[in-house]
């Protein structure tokens, strides 16, 4: 790989020193023949009290300083007026480490050596010791300077002080870490680093311990060093992790990490997202480990959406969703978000949840733990229930990147920052209407799970409903806190979200229709019978899709599990009206054929809907059908008492009961029964929108309340049941 051979060309034995106080070089430090010393005090002893970081975060660490390195070198000759050098479009990171075959070999020539040794014919091997364990970094991002060496040797340091009067990286991925020699003494005790930066005659390098931090020797040599302009790299020795147990075999795990981590710098793509909105790099960047591409692992996943004509219920993406000072405190400058969600035909535990980009850097992935149980600030994440959820959300800072909101591991978003939670309420507005229809319990999944992209009938015809929310940033009227308008559904005639009303027409169909035995899928429209039906061979293969069950199947062998005459759905040509009271005429038609079992007749004259299931019930009651006397009209004595349809309540006394019942929880009783922090969460998150407090609520609003706090709750005991039964198994 080139890295060893650049760490092991000859050095120059002058040793020129600098003296750092605040970055920068003392007078006349040019002159080689002067000799002075890197000073890595007096923030040195972090160092001897920082607990032991897992090593593939420590790696990462190094990575992110590489990568805004070239990042930074291309934003200051964008800058300048003056040329800094040319920019860097191929970037290139390689990281070495003794593998278990390098082992294996190290083994088999000791074995070798022993052999000879016995044989007496043993020959002097350059008197070399035995390799350690060690870790190379390297990249040609273009280097630092000679006198910003400290800036990666001192503790505390970092390139943002690299300078005041320079430009800083708007967008940098190393906002919030614990620097470059915080991470690499987490992995060994002591670190060498050289650079060279582009344009200067020699590269630089020093080599710092464990001691040099922790005790009073301060002051490390800086030696010129040969090496390639634009390169730098890092090598860790006296390591303190096992490389097998932390790295994987072979480094198969940091390999698998890094190609998650950085896989928007590797070519990975954010779905939904156009070119125009900058979430593609501005340098190409190829990844190394031990001579395997890293950028070969970066998986292309096929977000598989399910695009759903009923209620529009495809995917949709937000762009250019802003946070802003003047609105949140916590942050100096604007941060972007653009966010893609939607329902996924199938569960998949690779990319239901949350997935989180800050500055395209991935620091939550949906395989992760925390992304499945973080809360969005809707209802509680279930993937046992909701897996079919998906949520990808990027933010990046358009001035200053610490205004990122993300905790110092950079592994999650800091959820005490006010800005997280606008992000997340953001993200909710709309990902509460998915989230709602994901569960398993209100959504049967054939009905969704019908419809992938080249269906023909596929809403909004396969692709991600886009919708641009970039603000003019001169207008502060026009940024900062905002409404996600555009979702899923119909407007709600009362309640906080939207009714989704297509859904439960199509399902109550479907239902109505699995009941009576029937096969009618021609009584919906064109774009609804693959919920019907699912995905036939001929539509499958047509479009090149796979084929899908559809929900009536599961519903009929639902309801007739232990068939006593109706093993298939008879098909029919017409079927029941939307107007139909089923278990009205279910009730009805269970009598009736109850009763003519008992008097030996079977009656023709009716619909033929209804003809299966009354048929069904007469073989239930005990009847054979090849022995009842068929009749085509019903005397009174062959008629059950038809059951009475509920009273319709007139609108005009509802409207003033409801109005009467307005405010029927007092603020008194509200205090007592529910803490501050309760009372907020269902106001944010339950209340209808027709109310601004639940001082407000009338009953029907506060039954609403109480049987979205109870789908809670059993979402709860579903999801604890499922660990209870895991733990059993």
């Amino acid at each position: 790989m080139g890295i060893s051979n650049q760490y092991k060309c000859s050095t120059l034995k002058k040793i020129i020193t600098v003296e750092f106080g605040v970055v920068g070089m003392t007078p006349d430090s040019g002159d080689s023949s002067e000799i002075s010393t890197i000073d890595v005090a007096p923030s040195g002893r972090i160092v001897e009290t920082l607990a032991r970081r897992e090593a593939i975060p420590s790696v990462k660490e190094q990575v992110d300083n590489a990568i805004d390195a070239a990042r930074r070198h291309n934003y200051l000759i964008e800058q300048q007026s003056e040329s800094v050098g040319e920019k860097i479009t191929d970037a290139r990171i390689e990281i070495e480490f003794p593998t278990t075959d390098d082992e294996e070999q190290d083994d088999a020539g000791e074995e070798q050596a022993e052999v000879e040794e016995e044989s007496g014919d043993s020959q002097d091997r350059d008197n070399q010791p035995e390799e350690e364990p060690y870790i190379e970094i390297w990249d040609n991002c273009g280097g630092l300077s000679e006198d910003r060496h400290a800036i990666v040797l001192r503790p505390g340091t970092s390139a943002s002080e690299e300078a005041e009067d320079l430009p800083q990286l708007p967008d940098a991925i190393g906002w919030a870490g614990v620097g470059a020699i915080r991470g690499a003494m987490s992995l060994g005790h002591t670190v060498t680093f050289a650079s060279r930066r582009e344009g200067e005659e020699m590269g630089h390098k020093a080599t710092v311990t464990l001691d040099n931090y922790t005790s009073d020797e301060t002051e490390i040599p800086l030696e010129p060093y040969e090496m390639e302009e634009g390169t730098s790299f890092i090598r860790i020795e006296d390591l303190t992790i096992a490389l097998e147990e932390d790295f994987g075999e072979d480094g198969a795990e940091l390999i698998e990490e890094l190609a998650s981590t950085y896989s928007l710098f590797l070519g990975g793509e954010f779905p939904g997202v156009r070119e125009e909105d900058g979430l593609e790099p501005d340098i190409d960047l190829d990844l190394y480990v031990n001579d395997t591409l890293v950028n070969d692992r970066v998986q292309a996943k096929d977000y598989d959406w399910a695009f759903v004509p009923m209620d529009d219920l495809h995917p949709r993406t937000i762009r250019g969703y802003e946070v802003n000072p003047e609105k949140f405190d916590g942050i100096s400058e604007r941060l972007r978000v653009d966010f893609t969600v939607g329902l996924l035909r199938t569960k998949d535990s690779s990319k239901m949840g949350l997935t989180l980009y800050a500055n395209r850097r991935k620091i939550l992935d949906a395989e992760t733990e925390k992304g499945l149980n973080r809360q969005f600030n809707f209802n509680s994440f279930n993937p046992v229930t909701q897996g079919r959820l998906c949520i990808l959300v990027s933010i990046r800072s358009v001035e200053e990147p610490s205004d990122i909101p993300t905790t110092d591991e950079k592994d999650t978003l800091n959820f005490d920052y006010t800005t997280t939670k606008e992000i997340l309420k953001a993200v909710g507005r709309l990902g509460v209407e998915y989230q709602r229809h994901s569960m398993s319990k209100k959504l049967p999944v054939p009905i969704t799970k019908a419809y992938p992209r080249g269906h023909p009938q596929a809403s909004n015809g396969g692709e991600i409903e886009d919708h641009n929310y970039s603000s003019d940033p001169n207008d502060l009227e026009d940024v900062g806190r905002k409404n996600i308008t555009d979702k899923p559904g119909q407007p709600a005639e009362s309640g906080r979200y939207n009714d989704f009303v297509e859904y439960p027409r199509v399902r109550d169909i479907i239902n109505t229709h699995a009941e009576l035995g029937i096969w009618c899928p021609t009584v919906l429209s064109p774009e609804y019978r693959p919920a019907y039906v699912g995905i036939t061979e001929e539509i499958a293969e047509e479009y090149d899709i796979e084929p899908t069950k559809g929900y009536y199947e599961g519903q009929f062998d639902e309801l007739h599990d232990d068939p006593y005459w109706l093993e298939d759905p008879i098909e029919v040509t017409d079927g029941p009206g939307e107007e139909y009271d089923t278990e009205t005429k279910m009730e009805y038609l269970t009598e009736l054929a109850r009763l003519h079992a008992r008097e030996n007749v079977y009656y023709t004259g009716l619909p033929k809907f209804e003809d299966p299931f009354y048929k069904e019930q007469l073989v239930t009651a005990g009847a054979s059908l090849d022995e009842l006397e068929a009749i085509d009209k019903l005397p009174e004595e062959l008629q059950p008492e038809s059951p009475k349809k509920p009273e319709e309540p007139d609108e005009e006394d509802e409207e003033t009961e409801s109005e009467d019942r307005r405010g029927v929880i007092s603020e008194t009783t509200i205090d007592y029964i529910l803490t501050t922090e309760q009372r907020s969460r269902i106001e944010d998150q339950h209340l209808p929108s027709d109310y601004e407090s639940l001082e407000e609520a009338d009953e029907e609003a506060i039954a609403q309340i109480l049987r979205s706090v109870l789908e809670e709750t059993e979402e709860a005991e579903e999801k604890l049941q499922s660990i209870q039964n895991m733990i059993q198994t």
